[in-house]
């Protein structure tokens, strides 16, 4: 763990309740982090296994209508709002499940940009986990 400062968003080591402004904070700072972009993905994960956990608690599976509303403005997808609702009926109790993986590559300078190359073997196993879930 370390220590998050980001547009006056301060956020020590260690658990905290975090507003809208320190999670998005905490989830997009990676230049203070010694791990770099691997650790700002560490914590984009950690932010959505909360948040799936929290949307677990009846009052917002039960107020998902009025979350949808809340969150339309915020957010972008290609699913409907009964889609939407579909998902959560169906999948809602299988956040206690969710495994998280992040693969790491080597970095490779392109016309002055900076990519993770991935090797084959990595990609076709990660392939083969997802498949297999």
């Amino acid at each position: 763990m370390i220590d998050v400062n980001l547009n006056g968003q301060v956020i020590p080591q260690g658990h905290h309740h975090l507003n809208g402004d320190q999670a998005l904070a905490y989830s997009r700072m990676r230049y203070q982090d010694p791990r770099g972009d691997y650790g700002r993905q560490l914590r984009q994960q950690e932010v959505l296994k909360q948040v799936a956990q929290k949307i677990q608690k009846s009052k917002y599976l039960m107020n998902i209508g009025d979350l949808m509303t809340k969150l339309g403005q915020k957010i972008s997808t290609d699913f409907t709002a009964d889609q939407v609702k579909q998902l959560i009926r169906n999948y809602h109790q299988s956040s206690g499940e969710i495994v998280s993986s992040q693969l790491l590559g080597k970095t490779a300078w392109l016309n002055g940009s900076a990519y993770q190359i991935i090797s084959t073997e990595e990609l076709q196993a990660a392939s083969n986990r997802l498949r297999e879930n």
